[in-house]
């Protein structure tokens, strides 16, 4: 009966540190995808600003061109 008990005390104690583990790694990965987040949103302003940058100067050109 002794060794039930220890074998118990033993999975306990391996449960809490893996749950512990596994807590700690979940947490480490938000700070990496909210970092991956921000550097696709920059990129994609970035996108965002160089056409519409195009865009100003096509239609300058054709305004230009019209007159």
């Amino acid at each position: 009966m002794l060794q039930v008990a220890r074998l118990s005390r033993a999975e306990k104690e391996y449960s809490r540190v893996h749950f512990a583990q596994e807590k700690t790694r979940k947490a480490s990965l938000l700070p990496q995808a909210s970092q991956k987040a921000k550097i696709i949103a920059a990129s994609e302003g970035f996108a965002i600003a160089s056409t519409t940058s195009w865009c100003q100067s096509q239609l300058s050109a054709e305004a230009s061109h019209c007159k």
